[in-house]
């Protein structure tokens, strides 16, 4: 399994993840720099998960996952309303936090989805980390067969992302492993 970030200047990832060093090649709880950008960056992480691609996919690739992720992860989301589609490209979802969740209160997001290459975009359109100073939050997700494993795959999330200058400081927020929570519920489900 592979797990990375890029992102500019020394920050805090994550919890106990510590702080990256910008430029240098880091290993350390799975997490290593690649490249740098000015007030952006990508992580990523890869994980295995016990079901078929093409199973797995019926589930990241819909409007399952938010109803899952609402049942299974109530301390973080409370609802997710659909406010225009069907789950395909195009599709804007309006996610509600749990009361109580540190930060705005939801945001709305807006999918691009490739049902051939298995792959999920969400892009943050509304609300959420815009209201922190962000210009681009992305998720992507992707469901990829393992070679000789037909009863399992690997689903590779990351996050794309851009800040405006003043609000730099904000890139700690950024966490792949919240939307892994998701990916890794399929398996207990």
């Amino acid at each position: 399994m592979a797990t990375g970030t890029e992102q500019s200047g020394p920050v805090p990832v994550a919890a106990g993840f510590g702080t990256l060093i910008v430029n240098e090649l880091e290993w350390g709880e799975g997490i290593f720099i690649l490249q740098n950008r000015k007030n952006g960056g990508r992580v990523w992480e890869e994980i295995e998960v016990k079901v078929p691609a093409s199973e797995a996919w019926k589930v990241y690739g819909s409007l399952l996952l938010a109803k899952i992720v609402v049942e299974g992860l109530p301390s973080l989301f409370s609802k997710v309303e659909v406010v225009e589609g069907d789950g395909s490209t195009g599709t804007i979802l309006h996610v509600f936090f749990a009361p109580g969740t540190v930060g705005p209160s939801s945001f709305k997001e807006k999918f691009m989805v490739d049902d051939e290459r298995r792959v999920k975009e969400s892009e943050v359109v509304e609300g959420g980390f815009l209201d922190l100073g962000f210009k681009l939050y992305r998720f992507c997700l992707e469901v990829i067969e393992k070679e000789g494993q037909k009863e399992e795959c690997i689903v590779r999330g990351s996050i794309e992302y851009e800040l405006k200058e003043e609000a730099a400081a904000n890139a700690a927020l950024v966490s792949i492993e919240p939307s892994l929570l998701s990916c890794r519920l399929l398996q207990i489900t």
